[in-house]
């Protein structure tokens, strides 16, 4: 009686043991299951970070490039209507140039044409 006596309690320390081991391998490999969850997502929180960032520089980068495109657009604009302008204001002093030596030429050939005239009648006066 005493041998099946202790043979049964080794059998129960025995299954106990076992059971605590079982138990204590399910629990090794619930933490390492958590672990391994734990660190896909930070994974996957960090490449998504990484990619918001690297999205993110592009669009800085493609604003960047959009804003020079404009500002070199506006600035051609301005040279050319700068330009626009200043050869507007060169035929405007050119007209006006024109126009003054026209006039001082007639103003001359008047005052030529009546200097004969005089002359012509200072001859006829004289003659008579």
């Amino acid at each position: 009686e005493e041998a099946e006596r202790r043979a049964k309690e080794e059998a129960e320390c025995k299954q106990r043991e076992e059971a605590e081991a079982a138990a204590a391998a399910a629990a090794a490999a619930a933490m390492a299951q958590e672990e391994a969850e734990r660190r896909a997502r930070e994974e996957a929180e960090l490449k998504q970070r990484e990619e918001a960032e690297a999205a993110a520089a592009t669009a800085a980068q493609e604003e960047a490039e959009r804003r020079a495109k404009e500002e070199a657009e506006c600035k051609q604009r301005e040279e050319a209507e700068a330009a626009a302008a200043a050869a507007a204001a060169a035929a405007m002093a050119q007209e006006e140039a024109e126009r003054r030596a026209r006039e001082e030429a007639e103003l001359k050939q008047r005052e030529e044409a009546e200097a004969a005239a005089a002359t012509a009648a200072q001859e006829e006066a004289e003659r008579r």
